[in-house]
């Protein structure tokens, strides 16, 4: 089981390195690369529910705000 979740973290790290170029990279390299650490982390054996659990709640609120500005913003469109 370990050598999945480092698998995945792998796979987690090299999804925030190809982010680079994307219009929104900021959020997605943190989408990711959450996701890489807590995969680490787990397997490590250092699995910390709490943590994870406030993180995917973050990121939630996070996205729904974002969202909620881009629908706002809407590039080519005038306000």
């Amino acid at each position: 089981m370990r050598i999945l979740y480092f698998f995945f973290a792998l796979i987690m790290i090299v999804f925030v390195a190809v982010q680079y170029n994307d219009p929104d990279a900021i959020l997605w390299m943190l989408y990711y690369g959450y996701a890489a650490v807590v995969l680490m982390l787990a397997g490590l054996n250092k699995y910390n529910r709490i943590a994870t659990i406030i993180g995917i709640i973050g990121f939630l609120i996070a996205g729904l705000i974002i969202g909620a500005l881009a629908r706002l913003i809407r590039p080519g469109k005038q306000n």
